[in-house]
């Protein structure tokens, strides 16, 4: 683009209107600058265009993945309680398709142990006779189970308090398995033990209750039992509510007791899995196809799409160039 002067200004003694020239020039060079400005805002566009169209891919690809999987959701399988309020269950593509009849006689419990109330207080010493020293043997898990030996001694452990913090520092660095604290009532304080096991392994007992060289009267045991169930007729024996390996590839989940009252379980093809995974795909597929087509307009001169179909399919036999 040339600069234009106007010679009737230069003529008339006016001179060159240095502004004007300066716009001219200006103008002339900045001419390619909009073309290519306008080349960037298009790039741009259809660079965000073929992102939107990956991400597609991506998804179909992966929608696909999941139908292809051979434990995947053809293979899923499902558990279906009669009464979720009695035991719920998980089932694994291992497990195998049928009925069964399960009955919770009890559930699992942890053991617990309870001293006499002690009126003097939780602060007092309970050793008695002028004994300076006693000896308490809690035994956890059983008849089977490990005996812990608890020494009393004057001024150290005590009292209730001390006594507490004694075994709980004593099961942390040695697992015993057991929490012990302090709980009081308008007859007195009382020493509580509890295991951190449920079932038979802990199940808790005092070895030599009347030997301890101490005023501690312990309460007879509660607790420390196996859950109780049938499957189809069978006895079963769990130390814990989570019941695996009794019925192939499904885990129970023992919610209540319900002695004589029989639940239904139902093992079965999951086809929710089944029908989320097509309707995965059909849409990653809908999607991929609306997006293509939005780029692909065709107007009176004949096809013209958004996109160039090299960038969207660069390969030779996808573009229809070749």
């Amino acid at each position: 683009m040339g600069v234009s002067l106007n010679p009737a200004t230069i003529l008339s003694g006016q001179g060159i209107d240095v502004s004007s020239v300066v716009q001219q020039i200006i103008s002339g060079q900045s001419g390619p600058l909009s073309v290519w400005q306008g080349e960037q805002t298009t790039i741009a566009s259809q660079n965000g265009e073929l992102d939107g169209i990956n991400n597609d891919l991506t998804n179909l690809q992966t929608a696909v993945a999941v139908l292809s999987d051979p434990v995947g959701p053809f293979t899923a399988q499902t558990a279906t309680s009669s009464q979720p309020g009695v035991v719920t269950a998980t089932a694994q593509s291992s497990a195998i398709s049928g009925t069964h009849q399960i009955v919770v006689t009890s559930l699992a419990t942890t053991g617990t142990l309870y001293t006499e109330p002690v009126s003097a207080g939780a602060d007092a010493s309970f050793l008695t006779g002028g004994n300076t020293s006693g000896d308490i043997q809690l035994q956890v898990g059983g008849a089977s189970g490990a005996t812990r030996d608890i020494v009393i001694t004057q001024g150290s452990n005590d009292t209730l308090n001390t006594l507490a913090s004694y075994i709980n520092t004593q099961s942390a660095a040695n697992s015993w398995g057991v929490t012990a604290s302090v709980v009081s009532d308008g007859t007195g304080s009382r020493l509580a033990l509890q295991s951190q096991s449920s079932g038979s392994a802990g199940a808790l007992a005092i070895i030599n209750p009347t030997s301890t060289g101490t005023s501690l009267t312990f309460d007879p045991p509660v607790g420390g039992a196996n859950a109780a169930l049938s499957i189809d007729g069978v006895p079963f024996s769990s130390r814990n509510d989570v019941v695996t390996g009794a019925i192939q590839g499904v885990t129970l989940n023992l919610v209540s007791q319900s002695p004589g009252n029989p639940v239904q379980l139902t093992v079965s093809h999951d086809t929710s899995q089944i029908s989320s995974a097509i309707n995965n795909f059909v849409s990653a597929y809908n999607t991929l196809v609306t997006d293509i087509n939005a780029q692909y307009a065709v107007d009176p001169t004949g096809a013209t799409p958004a996109l160039p179909w090299n960038l969207i399919f660069p390969c030779a036999l996808c573009n229809p160039a070749f």
